[in-house]
């Protein structure tokens, strides 16, 4: 969409004559991205001055997009009454958002529940190209985690069997030159991979890898992870701050002095030697407070796993103490974002919920008791700011009052959710304390209400945990 829809002329003069243009870079504010995607990336949002959103649409071709331009200008200009008429509903949906209401109660008991992402699981399997069936290829590493864990509680070789599977077929993303894994494949046998490199994916796939291994995986499993790790050292790691950057670029810049661009699908399909001759992928240098505590939380369970020992936990912990030192606020919450000593985005629940859960792992792994008591410092601050102690579950973020459009918003993110109800879930398996058990069962019980039941690995890994009364895999 650079080159070939904001660089058209067309779209130019349009933009320039009519509209404010502002570029919002996803990872570095989620609190904008997550509340302004439209069906996927990119999105482009026309909004009023008070951020109310008149059109939006993702991936869009120059032509669309500029007939998209033209009508909500056309609209702003001779149909003020009517925009005004969608702003104000707009505001009123979302104060609605900060309600307390009971949820209803979940459609159907925890252990049916995990039953019944058990056997979608298996329904989905993707016999012919491995994974889960679908397109584009996205690498499923939460239902790898599941599906290891109910192998383990539930004595099911055939979940271990699907599980290593899934994994298997998400290796079809790890670069074979350099190590690290891509973020997506545009086709159904995993080929056309987006060849950009995130923290998040890896530290995700390192997770998923750690899982096999402690599943007896083999090891397959165990050279990935260090190959994983060793990536994330080599390309993302800053020695400096402590802390691992955001992400690799797909795309690279050519040493010619003219600008040009290598796409990601030559580039990473060039030998070491080739790649390095036409110039090396930028990375983002932002350190991100929830994709920084999984890849700690992900080396800290390998060597748990006696994947490794040294080097990489002492990187983990030096990033869990960067995070708690240089990142949190005096107000005891963690910023998202961190870069050359600036911080941005105060207060989201997963960068304090994916904190409290990595502390723990340093815990469990060190047995110093900073981190328990850095990671029930973040619990309280959750407890306190977020929870919705009548209708269940957390808030994005505290109430801001200076906040406008849809920034205002109190909505619960299930992702978020899933992070402080593990955290608290974990809290209470350690210490005992009724007041987490509950925090971790009214939040789980909240994301399972209503009348459509949402299949989801991850929450039925959490609901796998509490069913065993805490016995399975972290």
């Amino acid at each position: 969409m650079d080159v070939e829809a904001w660089g058209d002329s067309a779209v130019v003069a349009a933009v320039l004559e009519s509209y404010v243009p502002i570029r919002v870079d996803a990872d570095r504010r989620p609190d904008v991205a997550d509340r302004y995607l439209a069906a996927g990336w990119p999105t482009t949002a026309v909004l009023t001055a008070d951020g109310q959103v008149v059109v939006s649409q993702s991936v869009i071709a120059p032509k669309a997009l500029l007939q998209m331009l033209t009508n909500a200008r056309d609209l702003y200009r001779k149909g003020r009454a009517e925009i005004e008429r969608r702003s104000a509903e707009s505001v009123r949906r979302v104060a609605h958002t900060w309600d307390s209401e009971a949820p209803g109660a979940p459609q159907m008991s925890l252990s049916d529940y995990v039953d019944q992402n058990l056997a979608a699981l298996r329904e989905a399997e993707d016999r012919t190209n491995g994974g889960l069936q679908g397109k584009p290829k996205v690498p499923q590493f939460e239902a790898v985690h599941f599906l290891l864990a109910a192998a383990g509680t539930r004595k099911d070789l055939t979940l271990r069997g699907l599980g290593l599977r899934v994994l298997d077929a998400a290796m079809a993303l790890e670069d074979s030159v350099w190590g690290g894994f891509y973020r997506i494949a545009g086709e159904e046998n995993w080929k056309r991979p987006h060849t950009e490199k995130l923290l998040d994916v890896n530290a995700r796939a390192l997770h998923a890898l750690v899982s096999a291994v402690d599943a007896g995986g083999g090891t397959r499993y165990r050279e990935a992870a260090r190959r994983t790790e060793s990536y994330a050292t080599a390309w993302l790691w800053d020695a400096h701050s402590g802390g691992w950057f955001g992400s690799q670029d797909a795309d690279v810049a050519i040493r010619d002095g003219e600008g040009r661009l290598l796409a990601g699908e030559v580039y990473y399909g060039l030998s070491d030697k080739l790649r390095r001759g036409q110039g090396t992928p930028a990375v983002d240098s932002s350190l991100y407070a929830e994709q920084n505590a999984r890849m700690a939380s992900a080396v800290l369970r390998g060597a748990a796993s006696g994947i490794w020992k040294g080097a990489p936990v002492a990187r983990a912990v030096r990033a869990l103490d960067r995070l708690w030192t240089a990142q949190r606020a005096p107000d005891g919450f963690i910023y998202h974002d961190w870069r050359n000593g600036r911080t941005a985005v105060p207060g989201r629940l997963a960068d304090q919920g994916a904190a409290g859960n990595a502390y723990l792992d340093a815990y469990a792994a060190t047995k110093e008791p900073r981190h328990l008591a850095r990671a029930e410092s973040l619990a309280v601050w959750i407890r306190t700011r977020l929870e919705d102690r009548v209708g269940g579950g957390f808030r994005y973020a505290p109430r801001d009052p200076a906040a406008i459009g849809r920034l205002a918003a109190g909505e619960k993110p299930p992702d978020g959710n899933l992070e402080a109800a593990w955290l608290f879930q974990r809290l209470w398996e350690i210490r005992g304390r009724a007041e987490d058990r509950r925090s971790a069962r009214r939040a789980l019980d909240y994301l399972r209400s209503g009348d459509v039941v949402t299949l989801n690995p991850a929450m039925a890994e959490l609901g796998l945990r509490v069913e065993s009364g805490g016995k399975a895999a972290p």
